[in-house]
């Protein structure tokens, strides 16, 4: 699949995106194989999320960090995820809409800042058109770990996590990914805090309907153990 460069900054609606006409700049960008998937940077004058506290009918053990979230990605709707709530962004989760032979494709993304050494959890396999790898939906209960079962390991520099993949034209809608229709389940993270690694969880569920992912909530073991999915 060739690929074409387009800013997730300037994304236009899928459902609208084969409706518009050759002077709208905010189209999917042709011929350009080869491009590189621009990551949105924060907004100015904004800061990232650090999420909210939970209600005291969620207690939270020893050692774990939790935070509620009510969040929705699809397009144009990015979020960036401070997990520590040390004011970086951590994990950012945004859109992007490629096309291919005139067909539109919209992916949602979590992604990293290269250096950063944030990992998300992805299934081996060959890469996408964007550098991504499809990310992998725990179960709750389940141990963010590595296994024969999930085929998973850890992003690598410049690999993306690959949530959900979308293409919608007037013939119909075409879903993918391994999160389709899937509810309450758990992306795989890793991160850094004073150069010690911590492994943690962010829920999430699919809104069919709507072409969007649902975040509802983190969590990580601040001991630097191992955590599973939903722990808090």
């Amino acid at each position: 699949m060739k690929k074409y460069l387009l800013s997730a900054l300037c994304v236009a609606m899928l459902t609208q995106a084969c409706k518009k006409d050759n002077s709208d700049t905010n189209q999917p960008v042709k011929q350009l194989p080869g491009g590189v998937v621009v990551i949105p940077e924060l907004p100015v004058g904004t800061t990232p999320d650090n999420g909210d506290a939970p209600s005291a009918d969620e207690p939270v053990t020893d050692g774990f960090a939790y935070r509620k979230l009510n969040k929705t990605l699809g397009y144009n709707k990015p979020l960036f995820l401070d997990v520590d709530a040390d004011g970086t962004t951590d994990f950012t989760f945004s859109s992007v809409l490629l096309e291919e032979n005139d067909k539109p494709y919209l992916y949602l993304l979590a992604t990293t800042k290269s250096g950063s050494g944030n990992k998300v959890f992805v299934q081996k396999g060959p890469e996408l058109v964007i550098n991504a790898l499809y990310t992998y939906p725990f179960e709750d209960g389940q141990t963010i770990e590595t296994t024969a079962a999930n085929n998973g390991k850890w992003t690598e520099i410049g690999q993306k996590g690959f949530i959900l993949g979308v293409s919608e034209t007037s013939a119909g809608k075409d879903q993918y990914g391994l999160w389709v229709n899937k509810t309450d389940k758990y992306l795989g993270i890793q991160f850094k805090i004073a150069g010690q690694v911590r492994y943690g969880w962010v829920k999430l569920s699919h809104d069919a309907a709507k072409n969007e992912i649902v975040i509802k909530g983190f969590g990580y073991n601040k001991t630097g153990g191992v955590i599973k999915a939903g722990q808090k």
